[in-house]
C-alpha cells in the first residue's frame, strides 16, 4: 500500500507542461442545413434579447414556428378531468399545434370538445369548450351530495366505496338488469351535453379540425372499433364511455 501511494505521488508531481491538450474528436456538422441554421439562430437571437429584457417571452412564442404534436388521451373517469388540466395548459402555452388525437372513454370526450373548440375559434375557444364541458359534468354529480354525510363516515372508517349506498345500488342494478330494461327511455345526459358543447356537423367537414381516432372495444369479438372524424356522431361516443 505504501509503495502504491508513493508511485501515485511521483506520478502526480511529474511535469505535464509538454502534455498534449485534450481535443474532442471531430463530428459531422449538424447545422449544414441552411434552414436549420437559420431557425436556430433566430431562436438564439430572441433568447438573448429576453435575457437582456429587450423582448418579452410572448414575443418569442409569436415569432417561433409552432411544433406539430399528436396526443394520446387515456380514459378512466377522473383521469379525464386531470387530462383536461394538461390540455388547458398546452393550449395556454401556445407553442404546440395539435394535428391528431387518439383517445378512448373520458379521453374521447376531451378529444371532441378540444377539436370542436379549435374549429370554432382556435385555442381560446377550445379552452372555453373544455371548461364548459367539465363544469356541466360536475353538476351532474349533485345527486351524490344527498349522501355526503354518509360518505364522510365511510372515509373516516377507511371503508371501500362499495359501501356507499348509491354506489351499491347502481352496482347491483347494472349487474342484474340488461341496459334496455334498466334504462327503457334511453336517458343519456352525457350525450345531451356533448350535443350542446360539440358541433359534430362542423367538426366532420372542417379542415381546421385535428385528425381524430376514437377507440372502442367490441365486447362480442374483443376487437377494436375505430371511429374517425369523417363520420363521427354523438352516439359513437357512447361506446368508449360505456366501458368505464
Amino acid at each position: 500500500m505504501a509503495r502504491l501511494l508513493q508511485t501515485a505521488a511521483e506520478g502526480g508531481s511529474q511535469d505535464r507542461s509538454n502534455a498534449r491538450p485534450f481535443q474532442a474528436k471531430p463530428r459531422a456538422d449538424r447545422t449544414s442545413d441552411p434552414e436549420v441554421t437559420s431557425s436556430r439562430s433566430q431562436v438564439l437571437f430572441y433568447l438573448l434579447q429576453v435575457v437582456a429584457n429587450v423582448v418579452p417571452v410572448e414575443a418569442i412564442k409569436r415569432e417561433c414556428p409552432l411544433k406539430n404534436v399528436s396526443l394520446g388521451l387515456q380514459g378512466g373517469g377522473a383521469h379525464g378531468a386531470f387530462v383536461w388540466g394538461v390540455i388547458d395548459r398546452l393550449l395556454e402555452d401556445g407553442r404546440l399545434e395539435i394535428e391528431a388525437i387518439s383517445a378512448t372513454s373520458a379521453g374521447a370526450m376531451n378529444a371532441v370538445a378540444l377539436a370542436s373548440g379549435l374549429v370554432r375559434g382556435g385555442p381560446d375557444a377550445a379552452r372555453e369548450g373544455l371548461h364548459d364541458f367539465w363544469r356541466e359534468v360536475s353538476r351532474m354529480d349533485l345527486m351524490f351530495d344527498l349522501f355526503s354525510r354518509w360518505n364522510q363516515w365511510l372515509q373516516a372508517l377507511r371503508l371501500p366505496p362499495e359501501y356507499h349506498p348509491f354506489h351499491a345500488t347502481i352496482h347491483f342494478l347494472t349487474h342484474m338488469l340488461p341496459p334496455k330494461l334498466l334504462n327503457p327511455f334511453n336517458i343519456n345526459p352525457l350525450r345531451d351535453l356533448l350535443l350542446k358543447v360539440v358541433d359534430f356537423d362542423q367538426l366532420n367537414i372542417s379542415p381546421l379540425a385535428p385528425q381524430l381516432f376514437l377507440n372502442a372495444t367490441n365486447v362480442r369479438t374483443g376487437k377494436i372499433k375505430l371511429f374517425e372524424a369523417a363520420d363521427l356522431i354523438a352516439r359513437h361516443l357512447d361506446a368508449p364511455v360505456a366501458a368505464e
